[in-house]
């Protein structure tokens, strides 16, 4: 069943908990303390845009980047020890602007 403007955010409160919980439980794996900055959630009208970035103590620069609308969510999640900050978000936008997806807006 799709989601409604009703039902989206809190799917999209649980995709982005699970995000994190993830990040934390590789960090304690890795053993490499992690600081992510705090997660950006925009409201569009077919859904949400939902991104956050961080760094771990071994150098890897992460990001994360999601969609969600009222038929699913895109995630694209990409992580590197070699490119720096401004060379990983040129990537993610790069890989970021060849995604297609339904952008109808949200019935109320």
């Amino acid at each position: 069943m799709p989601l409604d403007e009703e039902g989206i955010e809190p799917f999209t409160r649980h995709l982005v908990d699970l995000r994190l919980r993830a990040e934390d439980e590789a960090a304690t794996a890795l053993g490499l303390p992690t600081t992510i900055y705090e997660p950006i959630v925009v409201p569009r009208p077919w859904g949400r845009a939902v991104a956050y970035y961080g760094h771990d103590a071994g150098g890897r620069q992460f990001s994360y980047s999601g969609t969600v609308t009222a038929n699913g969510a895109i995630s694209l999640y990409m992580a590197s020890s070699t490119l720096t900050e401004r060379e990983l978000m040129a990537a993610m936008d790069e890989m970021h602007s060849r995604l297609e997806f339904d952008r109808t807006p949200l019935s109320n």
